[in-house]
């Protein structure tokens, strides 16, 4: 069986605006040897090539492999849904969404990630009512 993720790695995508702002990445680990500690205007990132940069949508568009209409098509998209402060897509809150416009444009890949949880959740203790019935 041949597995096929088309859309892995995914990229966010953001402009000069959005890096100023925070920073686009905070790692988190339960391995104190796997420390990183992200730059707080992800300049270090982008001198390092974990994020890319570009002057214009199209240029990104082909460091990360994407169409560049496609790349257009998703950009005026999300703007259009910021300026109308509705995510029509996934019910982002308004106040978390910024319009993509200023550049230069920067993409930093997307990858899933597992956490290793070490046996999962708590269970719940058992009901008064089942404790009971096992007591003598």
């Amino acid at each position: 069986m041949t597995q096929d993720f088309p859309r892995i790695p995914s990229y966010v995508i953001f402009d000069e605006v959005g890096r100023r702002r925070y920073r686009v990445g905070a790692p988190t680990r339960n391995d104190p040897d796997a420390h990183y500690d992200w730059s707080a205007d992800n300049s270090r990132e982008i001198d390092s090539g974990l994020i890319r940069k570009a002057d214009s949508m199209a240029e990104l568009a082909g460091l990360i492999g994407v169409a560049p209409d496609v790349l257009e098509e998703t950009l005026s998209r999300w703007n259009g849904m910021c300026a109308s402060k509705k995510d029509d897509d996934f019910g982002r809150p308004s106040g978390t969404m910024m319009k993509i416009q200023r550049p230069p444009f920067y993409a930093g890949e997307v990858w899933p990630v597992v956490s290793n949880t070490q046996g999962g959740p708590r269970p719940r203790p058992a009901p008064a009512h089942r404790r009971r019935r096992r007591q003598p």
